[in-house]
């Protein structure tokens, strides 16, 4: 017997002699929940358009805008790095503005009620355009835009209460309220200039 081998034999409890027995046993069993991996952050090369993104016809439009942004980000070599942006930063501005319509507005209302109002635009010009180095296309392509428009630019960027045009591009999130208040006055700004023939010397397709 199993007693006489020194084992003692398992015994399974009596449903008709223990009713909490009888209750497990005919208890369905609980599945194990998955637990589901949260998905892995996005960096901010995920937001970036490859050059298969972009169509022919509109790669000498894009051409202008980059060299658009050069000049609002005061970054005119490919070498110059971004500046880094702070949660100090971005506060301001996220307190300031409720939704992205009311960014909309008020970078059109600064705009057009604003645009001769700033005095230091012109002494910030001359200091960025005694910065531009030779040899570098970016430069050169800053230095066609005439220069009311570059005025109107750094004016736009002033009457916003920025310092300087400097979308935080490492972020997370590009949908902030810093980064879309950025967006739409780099838009705005462009369209001006290009429907001013501002970038008339690059070829832009203003049909688009």
């Amino acid at each position: 017997s199993a007693v006489a081998h020194g084992k003692r034999k398992r015994t399974e409890p009596d449903p008709d002699l223990d009713p909490s027995a009888a209750e497990q046993s005919m208890a369905p069993k609980k599945k194990r929940a998955r637990t589901k991996k949260p998905a892995p952050p996005k960096k901010p090369s995920n937001w970036h358009l490859t050059k298969d993104d972009i169509p022919k016809d509109v790669r000498s439009t894009k051409a202008c805008f980059e060299g658009h942004l050069r000049f609002m980000w005061e970054l005119p070599t490919q070498d110059d790095a971004p500046p880094a942006i702070t949660e100090a930063d971005k506060e301001p501005f996220e307190r300031r503005f409720r939704t992205v319509s009311h960014i909309q507005s008020s970078v059109q209302a600064s705009m057009d009620e604003h645009s001769g109002a700033v005095h230091d635009a012109p002494a910030r010009l001359a200091k960025i355009m005694q910065s531009l180095p030779d040899g570098s296309t970016n430069a050169s392509n800053i230095e066609r835009i005439p220069e009311g428009y570059r005025l109107i630019i750094l004016r736009a960027v002033a009457v916003l209460g920025l310092t300087r045009w400097a979308p935080d591009v490492l972020s997370k999130d590009p949908e902030s309220k810093y980064n879309i208040l950025h967006e739409d006055l780099a838009l705005r700004t462009f369209q001006r200039v290009a429907a001013g023939q501002g970038y008339s010397h690059m070829g832009i397709n203003l049909g688009i």
